[in-house]
């Protein structure tokens, strides 16, 4: 049987004798632990003495030192933090114990202590069983010196200061939440994002397609082109890219709709004139001006699940007939018409930008309109036949009233095609900083990382230096709710010797 004191006095003071319960073996500060027997006593004597979650490394390191009177006239060693509360050490396993009064005493009175954290001192005269006599903190600590000169165990007084709490000191080591400060969230960032513009990834279409799937009737007012071949593919996720479409501001090129001789005022081309007309231009605005007045366009409308938010201006490149033709985003800025960025679509090329194709007066030729918000390319339909000469593209469809068609054919059809475009979107997004201090975080609540009823740690070399890894961090609202879960791309090792910063971005 441990003996936990001995009789030698400093005053009328017995002091316990250190270096007793097997913790040196250990390689725990002796003077500074106390025999298992010592805490028996403690709790026979009417004190509450509960685990905690706390190394002796870091109580030695965190806390001061000072004396609990656990008997009349018997101290052990132990330490209290910045908050006043009192702590031992267990000299076999070096487990940290806080020790508090117990509201109800051995004899059965009510403690006037109410099981709260006892108060701790630096110094102490002996009084009452249960109740140390404290000087103010400040002024002096105590510690023993294990055997200085052939002196066991001689208490020795350390000056003001000589042990500072460090950081963090009586905070919560198990902590599972942490509050954001104000400046630890940033709101409204926004940045553009650029993606390909078709499907499956792709920047550039290379065959186009239509379907039979439509009928002849919808063909008079547009077409639906795809990227790869509807009826013969097997794969079902196949979507169209984009439509094209003819409009004639008289009617021109479409017949009547209803029977003969009804009104030009109803037919198709005149219908889709007017449609795009009020898309794209402002209210008292009644015909495209794109090389002059235009009275009969080429509209390619791009889907709008491809473009999102807009098309990446200085990213599009479109082959007609043979002919290359770009926005003139790098040289000119934007108008802007019903909200939307319009820029001028001119010969050139993304790799040799634009071309030397000017008119008599030296301007620049103008073939169309790009409405980049709105996914929208009208091209001036005889600046385009001009320029291309499509009288000669092997389909003469005007009487079929397949204008369109045209279009489609200068494109290049299932072979040649070349469609180059990108789209932009606004992102916006809120960046959260988690700031996991050196003394959060370092314990898990897995059940893998206790053991025993009392939760003791399962893994003996982390009494002393626990270590824990984040890899998920999740974002609550106030009635800890989770609302969000961010992955991290590696493990971050925790402890008590680091500290993490981890920035969470949150897209909207």
């Amino acid at each position: 049987m441990a003996i936990p004191f001995n009789s030698s006095t400093i005053g009328d003071v017995p002091m316990m004798k250190p270096g007793q319960g097997g913790g040196a073996a250990l390689g725990y500060n002796q003077p500074m632990t106390v025999d298992p027997s010592i805490i028996d006593q403690m709790q026979t004597a009417g004190f509450q003495v509960n685990a905690t979650s706390y190394t002796s490394a870091y109580a030695l390191s965190a806390f001061r030192p000072t004396q609990l009177e656990v008997l009349p006239g018997k101290l052990a060693p132990a330490f209290y933090d910045q908050g006043g509360s009192n702590y031992i050490i267990n000299g076999n396993d070096g487990r940290v114990f806080l020790v508090t009064r117990s509201p109800v005493n051995p004899d059965g009175t009510t403690s006037t202590g109410g099981g709260q954290p006892m108060m701790a001192g630096a110094t102490m005269a002996p009084t009452s069983p249960l109740q140390p006599q404290m000087s103010t903190p400040q002024m002096s600590s105590l510690s023993f010196n294990p055997g200085v000169g052939g002196n066991d165990g001689v208490i020795i007084q350390q000056p003001q200061n000589t042990m500072r709490p460090a950081p963090g000191a009586g905070l919560g080591s198990g902590k599972i939440y942490s509050t954001f400060a104000v400046d630890d969230i940033i709101p409204n960032q926004q940045e553009i994002v650029t993606r390909a513009m078709w499907s499956k990834n792709v920047d550039e279409l290379t065959t186009l397609f239509t379907s039979s799937i439509y009928t002849g009737e919808q063909k008079q007012y547009f077409y639906e082109i795809y990227g790869e071949d509807p009826a013969s593919a097997t794969d079902c996720e196949i979507e169209p890219q984009f439509s094209i479409a003819y409009g004639h501001i008289e009617g021109s090129g479409s017949a009547p709709v209803g029977s003969a001789g009804a009104n030009t005022n109803d037919s198709p081309t005149r219908a889709v004139y007017n449609q795009y007309r009020l898309l794209c231009l402002e209210p008292d605005e009644t015909t495209f001006q794109i090389s002059g007045s235009c009275d009969d366009i080429f509209a390619i409308n791009i889907n709008r699940a491809r473009f999102r938010e807009a098309v990446d201006e200085g990213n599009l490149e479109i082959t007609i007939g043979g002919q290359t033709y770009i926005d003139d985003s790098t040289e000119n800025p934007a108008v802007y018409k019903q909200g939307s960025e319009v820029y001028k679509i001119v010969s050139g090329s993304l790799e040799d930008g634009i071309a030397d194709d000017t008119y008599s007066d030296g301007s620049q030729k103008v073939y169309g309109l790009l409405f980049r918000r709105k996914g929208i390319i009208i091209l001036d339909a005889s600046a385009i036949e001009e320029y291309t000469t499509m009288t000669a593209l092997e389909l003469d469809v005007d009487q079929d009233y397949k204008n369109a068609l045209k279009l489609y054919n200068a494109m290049g059809g299932q072979s040649g095609a070349s469609f180059k475009a990108r789209s932009a979107e606004r992102v916006k997004s809120t960046h959260f900083f988690v700031r996991a201090k050196n003394a959060d975080y370092n314990f898990s609540n897995n059940p893998t990382f206790v053991t025993g009823s009392e939760g003791e740690l399962l893994h003996p070399e982390m009494y002393n230096d626990p270590k824990t890894y984040i890899t998920t961090v999740g974002l609550y609202n106030p009635s800890k709710e989770l609302v969000a879960v961010a992955k991290l791309s590696q493990p971050i090792q925790k402890s008590f010797k680091e500290e993490a910063l981890i920035k969470i971005k949150l897209d909207f």
